[in-house]
C-alpha cells in the first residue's frame, strides 16, 4: 500500500509539471509529438452554466453576444431545448466559447485561414461555440439560426460567415462557406445594441445555422501577382518531424505549409508577392524540440531559409502566443 501511494504522488507531480505534460513516450512518431505539444498549449474554453433553460442573450467579457430564441436549439433527435410544451430536460446546461484573440492560437487549434476550395482568408472574428446538455452536444434547429454580435470600432463590409469542420485525417479544421452563402444570409451587417447605462455599441451582426467553429472573414485582398512560397528548413528537416507555418503581418491570415518530397522544401501556393510575414517552424528530433523563426518579405525569387535551433516548450509557447 505504501508503494502504491508513492506511485500516485509521483504521477500527480509529473502531470502538474509544465514541461512534462506532452509525455515524450506516448506519441508514436515526431509528427504526433508536435500535434500533442500543440494540443497541450491550448487554453480552456470560457464556460457559462445554466439550470435547464438557456438565457436569450449571453454576453462575454469581450462584448461578444450570443442571442437565441426558444426554438433555436435542439438535441440530435430534434427535441427543442426551450419548447413551450415538452422542453429538453437538462440537469446542467453549459455554453462553451473559445474566442481567438491572437493569430498564434490558430496554430494551436489546427485552424488555418484557407478554405476547402484553397481560398486564402483574412479573418475578422473567430469563435468556437458549443452548447452542451448533460455532456451531450446540442445543435441549431432546422431552419433556425443563432444570432451573433461582435463589437468593432472599424466596421468593414463584405465579411462572410465560414464554418470550420474537423478533419479526422490530419486533425486540421476544414473551412467552408456558410450554408446560406447563395443568398447572403450569412453576410455580416453593421448593427448597434444597448449595453446598459444608455450606452450603445456598434459591431458586426451575423446569423449562424451551426455551432462549432465560426469564422467571420473575407478573401485575402491583394492586387499583387501571386506565386509559390518556398521555405527551406535547416538540418534536412521534413514533414515527418517538422511543421512550418506562415503568419501574415498585415492581415489576419495564418497558413500551414506542405512539403515537397522531391525538391525538399516546404511550400504554399498562391501567396501575393511582397507579403510581409513571419515564418515559424517546430520540429521534434530525437526526443528534443527545435524552433525556427524569421521575419521576411515574400519576393518569389529565392526560397526562404529558416535556421532551426534547440528550444524548450516554454519558448515554443511564448513564440506562438507572441504572433
Amino acid at each position: 500500500m505504501y508503494k502504491y501511494y508513492i506511485f500516485i504522488f509521483i504521477l500527480s507531480y509529473i502531470s502538474c509539471g509544465y514541461d512534462q505534460y506532452f509525455f515524450e513516450a506516448s506519441p508514436a512518431n515526431p509528427s504526433e509529438k508536435i500535434q500533442s505539444l500543440l494540443d497541450g498549449l491550448g487554453q480552456e474554453a470560457i464556460t457559462q452554466s445554466f439550470l435547464r433553460n438557456l438565457q436569450d442573450t449571453i454576453t462575454l467579457k469581450s462584448g461578444f453576444r450570443i442571442i437565441t430564441e426558444p426554438n433555436d436549439i435542439c438535441d440530435q433527435s430534434g427535441k427543442l431545448l426551450n419548447s413551450g410544451t415538452k422542453p429538453l430536460y437538462c440537469n446542467e446546461l453549459d455554453v462553451k466559447v473559445t474566442e481567438i484573440k491572437k493569430k498564434g492560437e490558430l496554430i494551436i487549434h489546427h485552424l488555418f485561414t484557407k478554405t476547402n476550395s484553397d481560398e486564402i482568408l483574412n479573418y475578422e472574428k473567430i469563435v468556437k461555440l458549443n452548447i452542451i446538455c448533460d455532456y451531450t452536444p446540442l445543435f441549431v434547429s432546422a431552419n433556425q439560426f443563432v444570432l451573433l454580435q461582435s463589437p468593432t470600432t472599424n466596421f468593414v463590409n463584405n465579411f462572410n460567415l465560414y464554418y470550420g469542420t474537423s478533419n479526422k485525417i490530419n486533425r486540421n479544421i476544414e473551412i467552408g462557406r456558410g450554408i446560406d452563402s447563395t443568398n447572403n444570409a450569412d453576410k455580416a451587417i453593421l448593427s448597434s445594441w444597448p449595453i446598459g447605462n444608455s450606452n450603445v455599441v456598434d459591431g458586426y451582426q451575423f446569423s449562424s445555422r451551426r455551432l462549432g467553429w465560426l469564422i467571420l472573414a473575407q478573401p485575402l485582398a491583394s492586387t499583387n501577382p501571386k506565386d509559390m512560397l518556398k521555405i527551406k528548413v535547416s538540418g534536412g528537416r521534413d514533414d515527418a518531424n517538422t511543421r512550418v507555418f506562415a503568419v501574415f503581418n498585415n492581415s489576419n491570415t495564418v497558413i500551414e505549409c506542405q512539403y515537397n518530397k522531391d525538391e525538399k522544401y516546404f511550400y504554399h501556393n498562391n501567396i501575393p508577392i511582397n507579403t510581409d510575414m513571419k515564418i515559424l517552424s517546430i520540429a521534434s528530433v530525437n526526443n528534443t524540440w527545435e524552433l525556427g523563426k524569421t521575419n521576411t518579405t515574400f519576393d518569389a525569387q529565392n526560397p526562404i531559409n529558416v535556421e532551426m535551433k534547440p528550444t524548450t516548450v516554454q519558448e515554443i509557447n511564448d513564440s506562438i502566443y507572441g504572433l
